[in-house]
């Protein structure tokens, strides 16, 4: 009676860790899906050796599915050429997309996140608007979710963050300034000018370069800060730059000058209830009053305190207390 149940069982573990195995995010309505599901999606399909079902998103699956298997079978370079005449916008979109140099990826990327207009990105890009829009769709399909910011910062800008500090400059600058403040912040992160100016003149000149230099500072600093790690190390400096930086807009004169005197003002109130300052009394001792002059007492001598037996020319003796003048000789080895 016990296998009668038991074996029932069994299979229903079976069962059940098969769907679990084959189910996947790679789908158009799940909420943790990556910006390339289609393009997983349909490597899932190859490598399982599962066909297509008919979905919801069933033509675009099916279309990078088709081409896929074409990328498993193209062994030479004429076959790519026919793989690519036969898709063209997806093999450039791939290109961009599998390229070892990925700054031309990561600006595509940060500009479909601020919302600029596909042929802007191409025009930009030297790509066709059909390429671009093939990207979006195989490659970084976010633009249904854009109005998701919760879904943007966990499944799209959070992962660039965990990337390396190497990588992590316009994987995660570039996209996190597009999706937040738009095109303009891309191109000043990307082409590093806010405003370019061609001088024409020797004054000119060199007030393009003091502005070029006043922006690449303000760039570098906040690429430092939006990178750098708060831990132990770098906590103390965070602190301290912030300090600074409010010191000088309020000896600038702007608005930040309150919030330095408040914060001037905070600080103070924590020392004077810090419990240090509440419990130091004064030594009345002979032995304070001694050390209190900056004496420092030996321990013999504080045995004579102790006891009682100060020596009547003691005390007279600390207080008039002198030392000789350095010699030449002195003078000149202590310099």
């Amino acid at each position: 009676m016990g296998s009668e149940y038991y074996l029932p069982s069994i299979h229903l573990i079976l069962f059940l860790k098969t769907e679990m195995r084959l189910a996947s995010i790679n789908t158009l309505s799940c909420v943790t899906r990556p910006p390339d599901w289609r393009w997983q999606r349909a490597g899932e399909l190859l490598q399982q050796g599962r066909p297509l079902r008919r979905c919801k998103d069933y033509n675009e699956v099916a279309q990078v599915h088709r081409f896929r298997v074409g990328m498993n079978n193209a062994r030479t370079a004429d076959a790519h050429l026919v793989l690519a005449e036969r898709y063209p916008d997806i093999y450039d979109a791939w290109s961009i997309y599998a390229s070892e140099d990925r700054a031309l990826r990561h600006e595509i990327e940060a500009r479909i996140l601020a919302r600029e207009p596909f042929e802007t990105i191409a025009s930009k890009v030297a790509a066709s608007s059909d390429v671009v829009t093939a990207y979006e769709k195989f490659f970084f399909n976010v633009t249904d979710r854009l109005d998701s910011p919760s879904y943007i910062t966990h499944q799209v800008l959070d992962k660039a963050l965990r990337s390396s500090p190497a990588e992590r400059t316009p994987d995660f600058l570039w996209k996190i300034f597009g999706y937040w403040q738009g095109p303009m912040m891309v191109d000043a992160w990307v082409y590093r000018f806010n405003s370019p100016s061609r001088p024409d003149s020797v004054d000119g000149v060199a007030a393009a370069l003091n502005d070029d230099f006043r922006l690449t500072l303000l760039f570098k600093a906040d690429q430092l800060m939006r990178t750098m790690p708060v831990n132990e190390h770098s906590r103390t400096d965070i602190l301290m730059t912030w300090c600074r930086l409010l010191e000088a807009e309020r000896e600038s004169g702007t608005q930040a000058g309150t919030d330095y005197a408040s914060l001037m003002s905070g600080m103070q109130s924590v020392l004077e209830k810090a419990p240090w300052t509440k419990r130091v009394r004064k030594d009345s001792s002979a032995a304070g009053q001694i050390e209190a002059t900056g004496v420092t007492i030996r321990a013999c001598e504080y045995q004579l305190l102790a006891d009682g037996t100060i020596p009547d020319s003691f005390q007279h003796l600390i207080e008039h207390t002198s030392f000789p003048e350095p010699t030449n000789a002195q003078a000149t080895k202590t310099n």
